[in-house]
C-alpha cells in the first residue's frame, strides 16, 4: 500500500505548513525572520505567559504559594477540528507541548531542591536565558520597590 506524503506542520504548531502562509506572514509574528523560528511568547508580567504558533497557543499561569512552592496552570487553546485528521494533528501538538512543560517543571524542581540544599546562593544563567533574567531583574524591582511608582520606575 502507497502512502501519500503528508505535511504535519511545524514541530511546536497544529496545522499544516500549506495552512501557516497567511500567519507567518503577519508582520508580528517571528518580527525577525529567525530561521530557527517555532513560535512566539508574550508575557504579562509577573504571573501569565501566551505561547504563539501556527493552529493554537497554551497559557501558563504562575501563582506563588510560598517562598519555595509555585501553583502552576497551563491551559491549550485551539479551533474546534473540522476533520479527524486536525484532530489528531491538534492531539499530538498538545501532547508534544505538555512532554515539554514536564521537562521545563522537572527541571525547576530539581532547581528548588538544589537551591534548598544550600550549597550554592546564586544560580548562574546560559546567555540565552536572556528572558529569564529580563523576568527576573522585574521580579526583583518589584519586591524591593517601596512604591509602585518606583515598581514601575517612573
Amino acid at each position: 500500500m502507497a502512502y501519500a506524503n503528508r505535511d504535519t506542520g511545524n514541530v511546536l504548531g497544529a496545522a499544516e505548513t500549506a495552512g501557516m502562509t497567511e500567519y507567518l506572514d503577519h508582520p508580528a509574528i517571528n518580527p525577525k525572520q529567525s530561521k530557527h523560528w517555532a513560535l512566539d511568547i508574550a508575557v504579562a508580567f509577573p504571573t501569565l505567559h501566551i505561547n504563539l504558533s501556527p493552529g493554537g497557543f497554551w497559557s501558563h499561569r504562575f501563582w506563588p504559594i510560598s517562598v519555595n512552592r509555585t501553583r502552576w496552570e497551563a491551559e491549550f487553546h485551539v479551533p474546534k477540528p473540522l476533520t479527524g485528521r486536525e484532530k489528531l494533528q491538534q492531539e499530538l501538538y498538545i501532547t508534544r507541548i505538555a512532554e515539554i512543560l514536564l521537562e521545563d517543571v522537572t527541571n525547576t524542581e530539581r532547581t528548588q531542591r538544589g537551591i534548598e540544599a544550600g550549597a550554592y546562593d546564586t544560580m548562574q544563567l546560559q546567555d540565552g536565558e536572556v528572558q529569564i533574567r529580563h523576568n527576573l531583574h522585574h521580579v526583583d524591582r518589584w519586591v524591593n520597590a517601596r512604591t509602585v511608582r518606583e515598581a514601575l520606575g517612573i
